[in-house]
Parts: C-alpha cells; structure tokens; sequence
C-alpha cells in the first residue's frame, strides 16, 4: 500500500482546485442541451437532389421535371434523358454524376448503360440465375439486364 503513495505525483491543493475550476467552466460551454441542439441540426441536413434538368433542343433550352424522366443512359460516351412520352434528349452529366445528383429511392444504377426510375419499370423477368430483364416504359432500343452483383441491392430498392 505504502508502494502506491509514493506512486501517485505530488499534487497541490491549488492545482487541484484550478483544474476543478476549469473543468466546470469547460462543462458549462459543451452543455448537453448545445449537444443535443448540434446533433438535431446534423440529422436535419439532409442532402438536396436535384428537382429538373436544363436541356437544349436545337436552339430552345427547356426544363424538364425529375417526376417525367423514365431513365438514363449512355451510348457511346453521351448520356441521354428519356422522358416518360418517349423524348430522346443529350444531357450534360454522366451516369456517375446523375446517380449522385438524383434520390436513390427513386432512381437505381441498373448497370453501366441505365440509371432507371422506379416509375418506368413495367415488368421484372427472372432471365437467368445470374440475372434480371427489365421491361421499361417506354421501351429502349437495348434490353435492360440487373447483372448478379446488384440483384440483391436492386430487391432491396425495390422493396423499400
């Protein structure tokens, strides 16, 4: 026991006292209410997406609304809007970049070609073990395929 005190540093009565000091100082500054206040604010900034797109049709610019695109995709590196009347439109982002601008529970990378609305899904095929046919509406030129590697996200997406 006697091994012990001769252990512990020599602290003073003064020290001990201003160290108390700044700890209840420190404490009034970090209270739990600004805690509580912080962690509110945190879970409250929930990320934007984006609502419409700007397209250029020839000479004309328009905005076309999130809710009327069916989906998008790529053909020979440029990224195009199919609206869900069947309009055919470039745009200026990449599927990568789209699928980071747009809600995930209303779009879904299906694969390296689409990034599908969940409104323009008309029917799910089972095609083989490893994958899944999409039916689209409107319909691309392509088959639309969920390669095995995202079936299980794509459920879940689905079942949201």
């Amino acid at each position: 026991m006697s091994d012990q005190k001769d252990s512990l540093p020599n602290v003073s009565f003064e020290n001990l006292s201003a160290a108390i000091d700044k700890f209840k100082s420190m404490k009034r500054q970090f209270s739990r209410t600004d805690l509580d206040t912080l962690l509110q604010a945190i879970g409250q900034n929930k990320p934007e997406y984006k609502t419409r797109f700007m397209v250029t049709v020839g000479t004309r610019i328009r905005t076309i609304e999130v809710a009327e695109v069916a989906y998008f995709f790529s053909e020979e590196k440029i990224s195009f809007l199919v609206t869900k009347d069947n309009q055919r439109l470039p745009i200026d982002f990449s599927l990568d970049k789209l699928t980071s601008m747009l809600n995930p529970d209303d779009f879904f990378r299906a694969n390296r070609q689409f990034l599908i609305s969940l409104s323009s899904i008309k029917n799910i095929h089972t095609y083989s073990q490893s994958k899944l046919k999409l039916e689209l509406a409107p319909a691309p030129k392509q088959e639309v395929f969920i390669g095995k590697e995202k079936i299980t996200p794509f459920k879940d997406w689905l079942d949201k």
